[in-house]
This record gives structure tokens, sequence and C-alpha cells, in this order.
């Protein structure tokens, strides 16, 4: 059972928030207050609450007490009484001002009410509603401007459960409007929670090997969104001077973006936004869709512990009851493909420790998505903080690395080291690397130019090794001769 004493306004309003009006006892001294009570199917009775011990035996199943009256001092008369008869039970109280929260917090109340802030939260909540709404309302409207051909939904190089449910989420919105629309992206999926991914959630990609295959594209297309990324060529399949319809994304870029539509914020995954979206616009999540979202929140906030906000929980509260529990469960636990556990394998044997970083060289191998994998799993090795992982796929070193190190930026230190202006590998110098990401994870891609058609592969992982760590402790600022184990 629920008491509330002192059922002014803010009372009133709060009884007729809970639901079973059965479960719900009202003390008020104001006859023509409680007789309205009454009316409304509220029991109700008449009493001083400052003499509240005459009513004790009819607390004995009472869950929470709730001291909502405007008078301070009689609530805090009423807060001490009530804990010396019940001491265990849970009390929330109304407070005014710091000093009466303060007196309140004294004699041990559970929760205390401080009404200005919550309206101020009230106030925030309208303003983020409102927000999320003309950012819906803005997001439709240029999706509805590519009716004639149709939207290409760009996410990043082999795509992470996040973006591949963004995605998902984006083309729900275009085929509730009869939008013609592709999601592209470049790079092979590899990784096997991304494969199982693909294939479960029928994603039907159009993959993109190099950049300049996707010009034709961009010319017959009439609108392009870029999802869970902010900046073109950054990672992603677009030339770095073409500028997105569209850009949604969880971590704000360091530098300006042009966009006719910008949604980043600092939340834990994109897929978070997306959700809110499908919410606004009244679009049915059905339970595939809601399974995709959530687990693209729970991978991209590592089990909700890493960045994790209440607009995420918010959303993980929504989908959950949605989602099919069979197909979460499929996608989390893929088999292990042979050319994983051998990279896994290779990346442990030949890990070098340099302090807390630790670097190591998988050497030649087919499937990039393997590399933050072991990333990932070396990084809970006792005494490391940072890892790089790379190897050669192709013609290009590979790079995936990750942190805990709460002062280390890993994605500036890669994009400092690999970026667009660092040259590796390269005879001729025409090959230039790109690199990026966040500041507990990234990635980089260094094209080896004419070194890469040599056949001497042992030399060339020697000069691979060789170049990465160089650059990367350059970047870093950390001298390689302090090198502390070493693990061949």
């Amino acid at each position: 059972m629920y008491v509330i004493i002192g059922c002014g306004s803010v009372g009133l309003s709060v009884a007729r928030l809970i639901s079973d009006k059965d479960k719900t006892f009202i003390l008020d001294n104001d006859p023509k207050r409680v007789e309205n009570l009454r009316e409304q199917g509220f029991d109700a009775v008449v009493e001083d609450a400052r003499r509240i011990e005459r009513l004790e035996d009819k607390f004995s199943d009472t869950d929470i007490f709730l001291i909502l009256s405007p008078d301070m001092n009689a609530n805090l008369s009423v807060l001490k009484k009530l804990r010396e008869m019940l001491p265990n039970t849970y009390i929330a109280v109304r407070a005014s001002d710091l000093a009466s929260a303060k007196k309140m917090e004294e004699e041990k109340a559970d929760y205390v009410v401080q009404m200005p802030d919550v309206l101020a939260s009230s106030v925030v909540r309208e303003i983020e509603n409102y927000e999320i709404r003309k950012s819906a309302d803005n997001l439709l409207r240029i999706l509805k401007e590519a009716k004639e051909t149709g939207i290409g939904i760009v996410i990043h190089n082999s795509p992470d459960p996040d973006a591949l449910a963004s995605a998902l989420a984006l083309k729900k919105i275009c085929e509730e409007h009869k939008i013609k629309n592709q999601i592209i992206c470049g790079g092979e999926i590899g990784r096997q929670e991304n494969k199982a991914f693909v294939n479960l959630f029928d994603m039907g990609l159009t993959k993109i090997s190099e950049t300049y295959y996707i010009l034709p594209m961009i010319n017959k297309l009439e609108k392009i969104a870029l999802i869970d990324a902010a900046k073109p060529g950054a990672n992603n399949v677009l030339p770095r001077d073409v500028v997105p319809n569209i850009i949604i994304d969880h971590h704000p870029p360091d530098e300006p973006v042009r966009a006719d539509f910008y949604d980043v914020k600092n939340i834990g995954a994109t897929s978070t936004t997306m959700t809110k979206y499908l919410q606004q616009l009244g679009i049915n999540i059905d339970s595939k869709l809601a399974t995709a979202l959530l687990y693209g929140i729970r991978t991209d906030t590592k089990g909700f512990t890493r960045n994790t906000t209440p607009e995420d929980l918010s959303a993980v509260a929504f989908l959950s009851p949605l989602a099919d529990k069979e197909l979460l469960a499929k996608v989390e636990t893929p088999p292990m493909s042979a050319d994983t556990m051998d990279a896994m394998g290779k990346a442990v044997q030949n890990r070098e420790v340099y302090g807390s970083y630790l670097i190591s060289c998988v050497e030649n191998i087919r499937d990039r998505d393997t590399l933050p994998q072991a990333a990932e799993f070396l990084l809970s090795l006792e005494g490391v903080s940072t890892v790089v992982v790379f190897g050669i796929v192709g013609d290009q070193i590979i790079v995936s690395a990750r942190t805990n190190d709460v002062r280390l930026n890993i994605g500036d230190v890669l994009a400092k080291a690999f970026g667009s202006s660092a040259v590796v590998l390269s005879k001729n110098g025409i090959a230039h690397a790109s690199a990026g990401g966040h500041s507990a994870s990234a990635g980089a891609q260094i094209p080896m130019g004419l070194l890469g058609e040599t056949e001497e592969k042992e030399k060339l992982v020697a000069l691979a090794k060789s170049a990465v760590k160089k650059q990367f402790f350059e970047a870093v600022g950390f001298e390689e001769k302090k090198k502390e184990e070493k693990k061949d």
C-alpha cells in the first residue's frame, strides 16, 4: 500500500499517476479536499499528519510513505514520527530548499523531493522531447526528397552491430514512406558476430571494394546518409570531398562537419538515436528490428559498461520486451572460424609488451575482423592498458587498437600516426594511410604502395612491424627502448 500524506496539487498529481487506487491511502487535514478525493474513488481520511501515530494500526502493509505537504515543518515532524514507528519502511518526503532537504536527509529519509529540481527536470525533458520531435521531422523531410532515385545509406567499413542495426532502422523509416534505399559498406565483414548479424537480419548489403566505385552510384542517388560515422572517407567508402545529406553518429568529431541534417550525440550507441526516431515517427518496431537495435546498443556500450547514458538505458528498456531472445542468442554466440582461431593464437604468441603498451603482428591474414577480437582479448592481460594488433591483408596493413587508459584517446593517436598525412611503406610517396576512431577503440588502413608487390613475405612483415611500431610510438610519445617483455 502507498500512503500519501498531504494531498495538495503535488500529492493529487502523484495519486492520479498511481495506477491502482485500491493500493492508495491518503491523509489530509482539509475536509473539503478529502471529500473531493473520496468522490474520485480514493480512500482518504481527514487527519492532522503530526498526529499520525493514531493511525499506526492502518500501516501494517504499507510499502511506501509519500510526505508531500507544502509545510516543511509538518513534513519534518511526520518524518521523525514515522521513522520511530516504522524504522524499515521506505519514506519519500518533499523539501522546499537545500536547507530543508538536508534536515530530511539527517532524519534518514530514503528519498528527498526538491520541487525546483523536479520542475527543472520536467522542463528539460520537454525540451529534449521537442528536440527529438523536431529532428525526426527534419530527417523525414530530407528522406522524402529522395523519392525519385532513392537514398544510399553508407556505413563504415567492416561495420559493427551498432552500424548495421542503425542502418536497418533508417531503412525501415524509408520503407514506411516508400523511399528507395540501399545499405552500402566497404571492406569485408569477417567477424563471426557481424557475419551472423548480416545473415540473420537479411541486411542485403551493397559492398563497395574501392572508393572510386561509389562515385557513379552517388551521382545516381538523390541523397546520401552516413550512419554511425561523421567524416566522409574516414573508414568508409565515401570520398573525402563528398558532403552527405544526413549524418547520424554517437561520437562528436573534433572538427566541423557539413551535412543538411546532422545529429551526433555523445551517447553509447547510434542505435539509441535511431530507436528514438522510430518511436517519434510512430513506426512499428517488430521483434527482429528490436533485437538488432538492442544488440547494437549492448555491443557498443560493451554490455552497458562503456559510455552508457540514460538515453541508452531508456532505449534498452523500450526494446527489451520487444526483442526475440532466441534470435539474440544466435547472433551473440556464433561459432569461431579456424582463421579467427589461428589469428588469435598468433596475436598471443607474437605479443610484445612495452610498459603498459602491447603490440602484436599477426602477419598475413585473410580476415581483418579477427584483429579487433584479438585486441580486445589481449587488453585483459595484467599490466596492459593499450593494445595495438595489426596484420597484412592484401596490399594493406590493417591496424586495430583498444585502450582502457582514460588519459589516452586512441582514435586521436592512430589518426596522428597513420592519418592522411602519414606515408607508410611507400617508395614513391603516393600511398597515404587513413585512421581514426573513438577514445577507447580505433583502426587504421595503411596502403603499402609498390612494396605490396614483393614476393618476400617475411621481409614485408618485418618492414610492416618496424613501420607500425615506429609511427605508433612517435604518436603516443613513448620510447621503444623501454621494452619490458617480449614474447616470440
